[in-house]
This record gives structure tokens, C-alpha cells and sequence, in this order.
């Protein structure tokens, strides 16, 4: 019987090395980075975590996240088919919940809809709008006159937006399994911006 990795604990395969590969060929620290990626996410597999479906996008912005890049931003980005605007937007995400303020950032999916309007609710009966109304759409929750969005991810965490001067939305720090607190969360995001 195989020993069970636990989140945290040290991946004998992530520790071997890795023989140089014939050339041309990747560079031996990228295969190494990579194998102990897999590594991390097959334990947390094992040890009944959640699979999501893969994404390459959500990957490198976890796997910068671990390792600072070698290569510049902007060769990064244009390999990757985003802006450095996305890519920064998309490492906030990372910052501020991890793989899944990553897949929220980038996702939208079809909550059912009640548990939208309950949110909505929820925000209501805990904070003044003044007049500011809630649009749905998908998963997001948005207050465009007081340029926040809170967004549902797969996992029952709301993450707060704040609308920027490029008009794009950006993550911002208190992700809850609380609406109203993620909402309030952006206010205070938005607040410290303006």
C-alpha cells in the first residue's frame, strides 16, 4: 500500500532529480517546477481535495505566483495571449484567494437563482445602498453606481471586484462565505483606491 501525501508535506517524487533531458529541450529547473506543481495538486487529490477542471490560464498565474518568472512580463503575457494589465489583474486574484479567486477572476458560471437573490438579500438587509441597485448576471453581483461586484465561486466563497479607471474589475482582499461581508470587503477596497 502507497503512503497518503497531506497538503504541506514534502512530495518525495517533487525531491528527486530530474536527469538533464536530451537537447533541445525544456530547461531541467522548469521540469522540476513543474513536476512538483503536479505533485502538490495530485496530494491534494489524494487527500480528498477537490478537482477542478484544468486551465492553463489559472495554472500560470499559480504557478508565477510560486516561482517569480525568469522571462520578462511581457514575454510571459504575449506567450499567454493576455495583456500585462490581465496578467497583474489575474496575480491580485491569486493574492488574494488563491486558485480559486484565480478561477473566479477568470469564470463565470450559473449559480441557481435563488442563492443569488438570497445574496442579494443578504447585502441589503446588511448595508446602506443608497440607491445603489444590484444587477445579477451569472455569478456576479453588481452595484455600478457604487463600483463594486461581489462574485460567487464554485466553492461558496464571494469574492469582492472594484471597478478601475480602465474600467476592467479588480479583485480585491476578503473573500467570505459571507455576502455582505465580501461586499463590504469592497467597499473598503474602493474606498482606500479613491
Amino acid at each position: 500500500m502507497t503512503a497518503m501525501h497531506f497538503p504541506g508535506d514534502a512530495i518525495p517524487f517533487a525531491d528527486r532529480a530530474i536527469p538533464a533531458p536530451p537537447s533541445p529541450g525544456p530547461d531541467p529547473a522548469v521540469l522540476r517546477l513543474l513536476a512538483g506543481h503536479a505533485a502538490r495538486r495530485a496530494a491534494t487529490l489524494l487527500a480528498g481535495g477537490l478537482a477542478d477542471d484544468p486551465d492553463p490560464l489559472v495554472d500560470l498565474v499559480c504557478l508565477l505566483a510560486e516561482n517569480p518568472p525568469a522571462s520578462p512580463v511581457e514575454e510571459i503575457t504575449e506567450r499567454a495571449g493576455i495583456r500585462p494589465s490581465e496578467l497583474r489583474r489575474l496575480r491580485f486574484a491569486h493574492t488574494f484567494g488563491q486558485f480559486h479567486g484565480v478561477r473566479t477572476a477568470l469564470h463565470a458560471f450559473d449559480p441557481p437563482p435563488q442563492a443569488m437573490q438570497r445574496a442579494v438579500d443578504d447585502i441589503a438587509a446588511r448595508h446602506s445602498l443608497r440607491g445603489a441597485t444590484a444587477e445579477i448576471h451569472r455569478n456576479w453581483i453588481t452595484y455600478a453606481a457604487a463600483q463594486v461586484q461581489v462574485r460567487l465561486g464554485t466553492y461558496g466563497h464571494w469574492y469582492p471586484f472594484t471597478h478601475s479607471a480602465t474600467g476592467e474589475w479588480y479583485p480585491a482582499r476578503g473573500h467570505s462565505f459571507v455576502p455582505a461581508e465580501a461586499y463590504a470587503a469592497a467597499i473598503a477596497a474602493r474606498n482606500r483606491r479613491q
